[in-house]
């Protein structure tokens, strides 16, 4: 189950940054904005057909009961959200760089929103966990 749900994540990531657009926001800021894409419907159709044939018709059925909407909430819906990266590098007094602090701020189709904050150490750090998007940093960054 884990291959399949990585998969659909990597799916997702790709998709995610075919419809992104980025810029220079000030110094040592950089935004990603992700516009809604509908190929997450598939991935997730392909993601539950795959989580069915693991489990079977009967442990299928009550994982799709216990988990009914937070599982497209954890999927971000499938890429019916707008999401916006923003990320900045943040340096200690001396102006030695510390890390990059990053501000994912996302709305779905259904209204919903959210905000989350990560710290990365390193560029691979970002780019490990989305791998589609850490090839749009610039190289500079």
């Amino acid at each position: 189950m884990a291959s399949a749900i990585k998969e659909a994540w990597d799916s997702l990531d790709n998709f995610a940054a075919l419809h992104a657009s980025t810029q220079r926001t000030a110094p040592g800021t950089f935004t990603i904005k992700i516009t809604p894409f509908t190929q997450g419907a598939d991935v997730y159709d392909r993601l539950l057909g795959a989580i069915a044939q693991i489990l079977g018709d009967e442990r299928n059925k009550i994982l799709l009961d216990e988990i009914a909407g937070s599982f497209e909430h954890e999927l971000r819906y499938c890429g019916a959200t707008e999401r916006t990266f923003t990320i900045k590098k943040t340096y200690d007094s001396s102006g030695q760089f510390l890390e990059y602090r990053v501000v994912d701020t996302w709305t779905s189709a259904y209204k919903r929103s959210g905000k989350g904050n990560k710290r990365y150490t390193t560029r691979a750090e970002f780019a490990a966990e989305y791998p589609s998007l850490g090839k749009l940093l610039p190289a500079d960054f």
